[in-house]
C-alpha cells in the first residue's frame, strides 16, 4: 500500500468536505436570516458530493489503519481525519435541519423575519466564524486557529438566552416565533459542537497528541456502513 498516496488523497478530500460544509453553514444562515429559498436549494445541492467524499475518506482511513501505520504522525493524521470526516457530515446534517425549519416557517404567517431575535443572529455569526476558523486551520495547518475555536464558548451564552426567551414566552402570541428560533438555535449549537470536534481533531493531528485515544466510538460506528 502506498501510504503517502492515500494520505495525500485524504487531505485533498478533507479540504473539499471542509469547503462544502462551510458553504452549507453560510447558506443555511442566509436562508434563515433572509427567508431565502435559493439559499435553501444551495444547501441541498451539496448532499450528493458530500456523501461521496464522506464514504471515500472513511474507506481510505480504514484501509490505512488495517494495513498498520508505523509512523506516529501518519496515525495521528488518519485518526484525526476520521473525526473530521464525521464532524463535517454531522455539520451538514444540522444545516439541512436549519433549512427545513426555515422552509416550514415560510408557510407560517405567525413567524416574521422582522421579529427575529438579535441574539439568535449573533449566535449564527459566532457559529459561522467557528466553522470558518476550522477551515483556515485545516488549509493552513496552523494550530492556533483551532485553539481559538476550542477557547470560544460564546455560542452557549447565546443558546441559553434563546432558551430562556422561549421559556418565558410560553403561551404568548409569539410562541410560534419562539418555537422556530429555538429549533434553529439547537441546530446552530450542534454545528458549534462539531466545530469544537473539528478543532480538537486538527489540534491532535498537528501536535501529534493522544493519537491512540482520540477516536470516539460513535465515529467508528458512523463510518462503518460506508461502501
Amino acid at each position: 500500500m502506498n501510504v503517502r498516496q492515500h494520505i495525500q488523497a485524504i487531505r485533498i478530500q478533507l479540504f473539499q468536505m471542509s469547503k462544502l460544509s462551510q458553504r452549507a453553514v453560510d447558506n443555511s444562515i442566509k436562508a434563515c436570516e433572509l427567508r431565502c429559498k435559493e439559499s435553501c436549494r444551495h444547501v441541498h445541492s451539496s448532499a450528493y458530493e458530500l456523501g461521496l467524499l464522506h464514504r471515500s475518506v472513511a474507506e481510505r482511513c480504514r484501509k490505512l489503519l488495517a494495513a498498520g501505520l508505523s509512523v506516529e504522525s501518519d496515525l495521528c493524521f488518519t485518526l484525526s481525519s476520521l473525526r473530521l470526516c464525521a464532524a463535517f457530515h454531522r455539520t451538514y446534517s444540522a444545516t439541512v435541519a436549519i433549512v427545513q425549519n426555515t422552509l416550514f416557517s415560510l408557510e407560517d404567517d405567525r413567524i416574521s423575519p422582522a421579529s427575529q431575535s438579535p441574539v439568535l443572529m449573533e449566535m449564527a455569526q459566532i457559529v459561522n466564524c467557528l466553522v470558518g476558523l476550522c477551515t483556515v486551520a485545516l488549509f493552513e495547518e496552523e494550530v492556533q486557529h483551532a485553539k481559538r475555536v476550542l477557547k470560544n464558548d460564546d455560542f452557549r451564552r447565546c443558546f441559553l438566552s434563546v432558551l430562556c426567551q422561549a421559556h418565558d414566552d410560553v403561551g404568548q402570541q409569539n410562541e410560534a416565533q419562539n418555537t422556530f428560533e429555538l429549533a434553529i438555535a439547537k441546530s446552530l449549537a450542534r454545528i458549534a459542537e462539531q466545530a469544537h470536534e473539528m478543532a480538537d481533531a486538527i489540534a491532535s493531528w498537528l501536535e501529534e497528541t493522544e493519537c491512540t485515544g482520540i477516536m470516539h466510538k460513535h465515529d467508528l460506528q458512523e463510518i462503518a456502513p460506508c461502501r
